[in-house]
């Protein structure tokens, strides 16, 4: 090896020797460049030692070269998450002085320089040592461990410390000029400078920049640092070696860098350009290199970089100026690249809430990178590959909640991501109307309304018939039926309701009539879910009687009889009770002779029926006489002889006068008294009392009655809604058994009476009333009042009922045949509060009804005021 040095010594120094010229040595450690004079032979020794010590792998001190000694160690580093933080090392060394930084023990690719900034940090990375390896010829030593600590963004970061990012350049000048020194550096301002001379501090060197004064010969090779300080920390910038040269000029014709390229720092995408300014004779050509590389076409003052990527960050740049005279390369300048920091700053649903099967717009905001959108997490893209911030994006119809995320991008890979989640509203029905329904056979429209979807259409079915859009058209068969309201959004979710079809149910009977000859009557029936009705009388059909009542406008003896209605639907028919009309008024029993004892009293009844109520009026034919004479007070349908008969009053006649509320007056035959001495005629001492009994059912009514000589007794049966009583064949005893044919639902209200007789009179017993099933019993009639003018009238009933009974009282106004009811009258008793002259004769009478579905029974009893 010695050899080897020798001979290129040998070979350098004849060269040199021929060319006249001195190698002045530079500073590698500053990046100072070769600089070539003119000069005497003086200084080819000294070179060509240093080129034997070089070849042979020494220095100044021998022939064994001394590792790197760093004079700055890294420090620790606090950042926020998104934020970079940089590590830098001081250090110094003969020759080319390498760098190689590692995270944990890994070596970092492209981390080469004196300082290392790192990408964007995430959380993971808090704790991370970061240590430096500097190596030259003689060896590699490591740096001390520098702790990254990465804090939550809410943390408060402390000052960052000082980091110099362009260190002093080397400098060069003839005595007596003055050398210009600077530096830059970041950190947590404000940042203080202060200079040092080889070592020692500069007074008043306290800015970025420090110049000398006129320099001397004595200032060649003078080294010049700056420590840059904050509350941090401080750093020392890189020597700067001042190079003082006597006057000799420089050959004109050698570049000379005049104006270093700079650092930059530049995000991930962007581009960099570095410049050179040099003299020297023209023409300079340029060549760029990075890392030591060549870069191809880079040959002007500048050059760009393309568009950077992170692999780029800490490359050094240097630009080689030759011309005829020599070259020179600048100082390596440092390429900074910063990773971008993604910001996710929201994903807004429009609408969080859509309506089922319908899609919502999400539109994000964000920055720092590309970002796309997605169901499926971070990362995740099916809804966009390409998001712009502000813009719209639809999602797909939705049917259940979904999360949708906003992932963004930085250019050095971290990413930020947000959520938004969209939540459609359900689908629902309301309650069907009408709902659990009773209706008759034909069409029915029914109605609810949708919610919470895209059309909030329904599609209507029914267990039978079928829908035309809400209008259902029902079978024709009795019976109950499902109706169904279905979503279209949502054809999971329904609603539903019952109805039922029915044949036609009356709940209004057509009463019995009493009519006037020649007025008019109208019969009713009310029924429901009915479409048709047909009047009948005795059994045949009525033309033209199509409607819910039947008007008779001049009733005569061929209207008498019985009228029932047909009600009919789809689903069939139903037919009425029968209404008895009866036209007019006759009597119906007469007054009948009487014997009686001296001292005893004889009562004569007449009976009527026809158009209620009556007025009575008795009169008597005193014995050989041949005109009737009223008989004051005797004006009702019974009249009692006073106690103070006898024998003279034998032979004596008695008739009475019915007038009905039509103003028909009729005259009853005359009745025999006897008196006779001696004789008993019958008297009730226990009356027939009325009872209530089940349908099919016999009971037995019994008259107990005294007189002489021998008792018979004939029962009379009244049919419910008339007021003629008609013999029972075979009744003449004093009990009467009424036999199961006569205890149907038919028969409900029909009235028993007894007649007791002898030879001597008879006696009528009070009629007794047969209450069937549900039917309703009076066990008590209202009567007729007779009261002062302006006095109160009170009328009143008794029933009794196995279902719950109400009452109606109703008015005709004296000598009327119509009956108005009462507003308000509801009760069993009827008080009139306050009477006039102008009221007398007055008729009241009471409905009581029970509400039977079997049969809705009006008990009507009247009875008159009288002033």
């Amino acid at each position: 090896m010695f050899k080897v040095a020798a001979s290129l010594n040998l070979f350098i120094a004849s060269l040199l020797s021929k060319l006249c010229l001195a190698i002045w040595p530079d500073d590698r450690r500053s990046g100072g460049s070769m600089k070539v004079r003119s000069g005497g032979f003086r200084l080819l020794t000294a070179m060509l030692a240093l080129l034997v010590m070089t070849a042979c792998g020494g220095g100044w001190n021998g022939y064994s070269s001394q590792p790197p000694t760093i004079t700055k160690q890294p420090v620790n580093q606090t950042v926020n998450v998104g934020q970079t933080a940089t590590f830098s090392v001081t250090a110094t060394g003969t020759g080319t002085l390498t760098y190689q930084w590692f995270d944990n023990g890994t070596a970092i690719a492209g981390a080469t320089s004196s300082t290392y900034t790192t990408p964007a940090t995430a959380s993971t990375e808090s704790g991370s040592v970061f240590t430096v390896t500097v190596t030259n010829a003689g060896g590699t030593v490591t740096s001390s461990p520098a702790t990254l600590t990465v804090a939550a963004s809410s943390t408060t970061v402390p000052p960052n410390a000082p980091l110099v990012i362009s260190q002093p350049a080397n400098q060069t000048v003839q005595v007596g000029q003055t050398a210009t020194f600077s530096v830059t550096a970041t950190g947590t301002a404000p940042l203080t400078y202060q200079w040092s001379k080889n070592g020692a501090l500069i007074p008043g060197a306290t800015s970025s920049s420090y110049t000398t004064p006129a320099t001397v010969i004595g200032d060649n090779n003078s080294q010049f640092t700056v420590t840059v300080t904050n509350a941090a920390g401080g750093a020392t910038s890189n020597p700067a070696t001042l190079t003082v040269t006597s006057s000799t000029a420089v050959p004109p014709n050698a570049p000379l860098v005049i104006s270093q390229p700079a650092n930059q720092t530049v995000q991930v995408g962007q581009t960099a350009t570095f410049s050179v300014t040099a003299t020297g004779t023209a023409p300079l050509t340029y060549q760029w290199s990075k890392n030591g590389t060549l870069i191809p076409g880079a040959i002007s003052s500048s050059y760009t970089t393309p568009a950077t990527v992170i692999g780029d960050n800490n490359s050094q740049f240097t630009v080689t100026v030759t011309n005829a005279g020599g070259a020179a390369t600048s100082n390596p300048a440092t390429l900074t690249v910063i990773n971008t920091i993604p910001v996710a700053s929201s994903l807004a649903c429009n609408s969080a809430t859509p309506a089922y099967n319908t899609s919502a717009t999400l539109i994000p905001t964000f920055s720092g990178g590309t970002a796309v959108i997605g169901s499926a997490g971070v990362g995740s893209s099916d809804i966009t590959l390409t998001a712009i911030s502000g813009n719209s994006y639809s999602t797909p119809l939705l049917t259940s909640p979904k999360t949708y995320t906003l992932s963004v991008t930085g250019t050095g890979g971290a990413v930020a991501s947000t959520t938004c989640t969209v939540t459609p509203t359900n689908v629902t029905i309301s309650p069907i109307t009408p709902a659990n329904s009773t209706i008759a056979p034909g069409t029915q429209t029914f109605s609810a309304t949708a919610s919470g979807g895209a059309t909030n259409t329904l599609v209507w079915t029914a267990s039978a018939g079928s829908f035309v859009g809400n209008v259902w058209n029902s079978p024709n068969t009795v019976g109950t039926y499902t109706i169904t309201a279905t979503s279209v959004d949502e054809p999971s979710v329904s609603a539903t309701t019952k109805v039922t079809l029915s044949l036609p149910v009356i709940t209004g009977q057509p009463p019995s009539v009493n009519v006037c000859n020649n007025a008019s009557t109208t019969l009713s029936v009310v029924a429901l879910y009915a479409s048709t009705y047909q009047w009948f009388f005795n059994g045949s059909p009525i033309a033209g009687a199509t409607s819910s009542s039947y008007f008779i406008p001049s009733a005569v003896a061929m209207d008498v009889g019985s009228y029932t209605v047909t009600v009919t639907n789809a689903a069939g028919s139903v037919t009425s009770n029968a209404a008895k009309v009866v036209v007019g008024t006759t009597i119906t029993s007469n007054p009948v002779s009487l014997s009686i004892l001296p001292g005893q009293t004889a009562t004569f009844s007449v009976a009527a029926a026809g158009d209620a109520p009556f007025s009575y009026q008795w009169y008597v034919i005193a014995p050989g006489a041949s005109t009737g004479v009223a008989i004051p007070g005797a004006t009702l349908s019974t009249y009692t002889t006073p106690v103070a008969v006898n024998t003279s009053s034998s032979g004596a006649k008695y008739y009475a006068t019915v007038t009905d509320s039509c103003g028909s007056l009729l005259t009853s035959t005359s009745a025999t008294l006897t008196v006779t001495p001696g004789n008993d005629p019958p008297t009730i001492i226990t009356q027939p009392v009325s009872q209530t009994v089940a349908i099919g059912s016999t009971p037995t009514f019994t008259v107990v009655a005294v007189g002489s000589p021998t008792l018979t007794y004939q029962w009379y049966q009244i049919p419910a809604g008339s007021v003629t009583g008609t013999a029972v064949p075979g009744a003449t005893s004093s009990t009467y058994t009424v036999p199961a044919t006569a205890t149907t639902i038919n028969n409900d209200q029909d009235g028993y009476y007894v007649i007791v007789s002898n030879n001597y009179g008879q006696a009528l017993s009070q009629t007794a009333t047969l209450a069937i099933g549900t039917g309703i019993l009076i066990t008590k009639q209202p009567v007729d009042v007779f009261v002062n003018a302006g006095d109160s009238a009170t009328f009143s009933v008794t029933a009794t009922s196995a279902l719950p009974l109400t009452y109606q009282w109703f008015e005709a106004a004296p000598g009327g045949a119509t009956f108005s009811a009462i507003p308000g009258a509801t009760s069993a008793s009827y008080t009139q509060a306050s009477t006039a002259t102008s009221d007398s004769g007055s008729v009241f009478y009471v409905v009581v009804s029970n509400g039977s579905s079997l049969r809705s029974q009006a008990i009507q009893h009247h009875c008159s005021l009288e002033l």
